[in-house]
């Protein structure tokens, strides 16, 4: 079998434009509401950093708004609970990704019923 080279760019860009096609559509539907996407991200940890900025950055590219919660690396796993769960009750935010410490992702993953093997995920 031969091998497939695969332009990562280009298949990126590909599906940034489908999703701000979607987006559109979204923004249509729903007379003009933008979709959200809120960030938490816990700690100071580099990559983290990055990671949660470049998430910020593809929701602009695809006409998405983000919001960026940053907690001190100390949060207690029921100050993150708190946090997160005020998002889920915010209407305007449809979507949540969060990047934290291991152990406070293990935990808080065990509190909000994940199985053992997903915790931490």
């Amino acid at each position: 079998m031969a091998a497939i080279v695969l332009d990562g760019k280009a298949l990126a860009t590909k599906v940034e434009q489908q999703l701000a096609t979607r987006v559109e559509a979204i923004k249509k539907h729903t007379n003009g509401t933008t979709p959200i996407l809120a960030t938490i991200l816990v700690g100071d940890d580099p990559a983290s950093a990055t990671y949660v900025k470049m998430k910020g950055n593809a929701c602009n590219r695809v006409g998405m708004q983000s919001i960026r919660l940053v907690l001190d690396k100390d949060t207690t796993t029921k100050q993150l609970i708190a946090e997160i769960e005020k998002l889920n009750d915010d209407d305007s935010v449809d979507a949540l990704a969060a990047r934290m410490v291991k152990e406070l992702e293990t935990e808080v993953g065990k509190q909000n019923g994940a199985a053992p093997d997903q915790a931490g995920r």
